[in-house]
């Protein structure tokens, strides 16, 4: 009885939002006991905090957001995302479509490593920051949907082609937003 309920405390949905918060007020709590007390904090330094912060707090608000999109109708989520039919044939199309995502989510981030530094000077560490985080995760998420789209082609497979269909392609979205983020900078 009580090996479930710590089990199920320890399984919740919540341990990755606890986990954050705590790593983040442990960076914090290092950040103000080793930063000298005379010295000012660089513009750079509050982007770069403020960034990391803004990507924590929606790491943390994740479960929250999980529940509001469980209200939505799936079935307009389904027709939003547009989730291929599980026992349709793949298709060059199919892998147009996942690459021209990928090609877009790379687009978006090189979009924000051109713009960054103007933004920056023009409008702040603020501004900056939040734009940065927005581009960000606008960018993510579109190579996430477009990841999430082919690789759903192959959960017809047995296993071992599902998990090598994932592995090869998410390594594939790593690698043209990594490489996009090298050509830019």
């Amino acid at each position: 009885m009580i090996s479930k309920k710590i089990w199920k405390a320890i399984s919740s949905e919540y341990i990755p939002s606890a986990i954050c918060f705590f790593l983040l007020a442990k960076m914090d709590y290092e950040i103000i006991s080793i930063w000298p007390q005379n010295e000012s904090v660089d513009d750079r330094i509050k982007l770069s905090l403020l960034f990391i912060h803004l990507v924590m707090i929606l790491v943390m608000f994740t479960p929250l957001i999980n529940r509001f999109l469980s209200r939505v109708d799936n079935e307009k989520l389904e027709k939003f995302i547009a989730l291929p039919q599980k026992d349709k044939n793949i298709t060059y199309i199919d892998y147009y479509d996942f690459l021209s995502g990928l090609a877009l989510s790379a687009f978006y981030l090189s979009i924000l490593i051109f713009t960054m530094k103007s933004i920056y000077e023009e409008a702040g560490w603020i501004i900056s920051g939040i734009y940065i985080f927005t581009m960000f995760v606008s960018s993510i998420s579109i190579a996430a949907l477009s990841l999430l789209r082919f690789i759903w082609l192959f959960t017809k497979f047995n296993n071992y082609i599902y998990w090598f269909i994932v592995l090869l392609a998410s390594s594939m979205c790593m690698a043209v937003i990594g490489a996009a983020m090298k050509m830019a900078s």
